[in-house]
């Protein structure tokens, strides 16, 4: 993975120049990692016949398998944008779920702020109106919703 990432560091370096030294540029990348692709595959091939010895019936098998690789290369590259896309994605529903829990935490605190806080002041405030000014004049007070017309309302 690593190597498959220089690769593309150096395309893109590459694909960064203009005219005809950028298509020479490419061109020589293009060509040096194919010539590495060759020499690993060639290590490859040489550690698999040191490790599969002399039998026939597995250095067959390990022969196809070098072949294999290339093809899954060229997967890979849409299988790692695929993962990038699979990561991004995880990312940002992970910091989704990290504001939601912090938007929690900070709700739960409110809440334990106010239990301990002791009497509501508007409660306190509204119980006195009640029992002192209200209820020997049959009065009640009526919750009116804040909005542009509020006041009218109120007194309407």
């Amino acid at each position: 993975k690593a190597w498959e990432g220089e690769k593309r560091a150096a395309l893109k370096k590459a694909k960064a120049l203009k005219g005809k030294k950028g298509k020479e540029a490419l061109a020589a990348v293009e060509s040096e990692y194919e010539a590495k692709l060759k020499e690993l595959e060639a290590k490859l091939q040489e550690q698999l016949a040191l490790v599969g010895g002399g039998e026939g019936d597995e250095s067959s098998t390990n022969a196809k398998e070098p072949e294999d690789t290339t093809a899954p290369s060229e997967t890979t590259a849409t299988d790692d944008q695929m993962s990038e896309k699979e990561r991004k994605l995880e990312k940002a529903r992970r910091k989704k779920e990290k504001q939601r829990q912090k938007e929690l935490e900070r709700q739960q605190e409110e809440e334990e702020i106010a239990k301990n806080a002791g009497p509501n002041m508007r409660v306190v405030e509204l119980q006195q109106l009640q029992s002192t000014l209200l209820t020997p004049k049959h009065l009640k007070i009526a919750e009116v919703a804040a909005d542009g017309h509020c006041l009218y309302r109120a007194v309407g």
